[in-house]
Parts: C-alpha cells; structure tokens; sequence
C-alpha cells in the first residue's frame, strides 16, 4: 500500500475526482482517498511521473508518495524515541 500526499483536496468532490483519476491508471487499484488528511493510498507499481500528471490535468499536485510500512516504522521510532525508549542490541 502506498500513500500519496496531494495538495488542493479541499472537500469530498475533490476526493471522488481524485479517487476517479487514480482508478483511471492502469496498474493502480485499492484507492482510498481523505480530503481530511490530504492524501490518497492505493496498491500498484506506476511511477510517480505518471501519477504526478494525471493529477496535474485535473488540477491537483503530487506532492509525494511513500510506502505505508515506511510511515508505520518511522511512528514507531518516534513514539521510541520521545518515550526514550533504548532499543539499542546491548539491551538483550
């Protein structure tokens, strides 16, 4: 799964244009979007240039895209990091 952080969602019309235009690029599928939280998560392996303009057309910016368990793992080093949580190998 991977998410892609989009600019310009501003309501839920915004989100069924996007979810609409995301569903229209072969290899995407799976797509999710949150005007809430600015961003659209899909499964597929379709390089960012392509998502990049297909939202372009459509008036909206691909600001990035990452990996969902790249997301999940950097929360968790923060929440061990701000607990000060020492995860280091001498602690087993």
């Amino acid at each position: 799964m991977k998410k892609a952080i989009i600019s310009n969602i501003h309501c839920e019309g915004c989100a069924k244009d996007i979810k609409n235009v995301l569903e229209h690029i072969y290899g995407i599928s799976n797509v999710q979007v949150s005007f809430e939280g600015g961003y659209a998560s899909f499964e597929g392996f379709v390089s960012n240039k392509v998502i990049s303009q297909a939202l372009l057309e459509e008036g909206y910016h691909l600001e990035k895209i990452v990996k969902m368990w790249q997301e999940k793992l950097s929360r968790a080093f923060y929440f061990l990091n701000a607990h000060k949580i020492d995860i280091s190998c001498s602690n087993f």
